[in-house]
């Protein structure tokens, strides 16, 4: 298998953001749909794909990201449309992501105070926080732009402990890892 094909590039990954949290729009028509992702791999799943006006990519949303968004615009997703929301790179503290990053929700530029709520994602119950959030345009439109080459396979944004809390507490982190150390070289 090509290495492109491995790593689709009608997707956008958390290492496209370099780092800067996106505010994106969710599209007018059929603003999620959904995909099988992993056919015929132990991994095979059907996962809600969104769709935003400022890139042709498609972004394939795990289920604690779906309930970030239903929390903020309601439990009907054909409402999601022309609805703004952003997204950040995080760290990921499962350990199953290549670059230790994933992409959560930070909040949207539509809400008027920090919305916090609780849900159940798998056997846990766990609080999230959504905070209002600024429209600025920043890297969106050029990282976004659906063009095969705009994601560089450089080292991958390396968050502060500052933004993550102790990350050494995470699989793959901390001052001694061997990613931690990959990064800083």
């Amino acid at each position: 298998m090509k290495f492109s094909a491995m790593y689709p590039t009608d997707r956008f990954y958390a290492a496209d953001f370099k780092g800067k949290a996106w505010t994106l729009t969710f599209r007018a028509k059929d603003p999620v749909t959904s995909e099988l992702l992993g056919k015929g791999s132990s991994s095979e799943k059907t996962l809600p794909i969104w769709h935003f006006d400022e890139t042709p990519k498609k972004f394939p949303a795990v289920k604690t990201n779906g309930v970030c968004a239903r929390a903020m615009f309601g439990d009907e997703s054909d409402a999601w449309a022309g609805r703004k929301i952003t997204l950040y790179p995080a760290p990921d503290a499962s350990g199953l992501s290549d670059d230790g990053l994933c992409v959560r929700v930070k909040g949207s530029p539509e809400l008027k105070t920090k919305l916090v709520f609780t849900a159940q994602i798998g056997r846990t119950k766990k609080t999230f926080t959504l905070v209002p959030t600024d429209i600025g345009k920043g890297d969106t439109e050029t990282a976004l732009s659906g063009d095969a080459g705009s994601f560089a396979d450089t080292e991958p944004y390396a968050p502060s402990d500052a933004e993550n809390g102790d990350s050494e507490d995470a699989p793959g982190r901390g001052p001694k890892s061997a990613q931690t150390q990959e990064m800083l070289s």
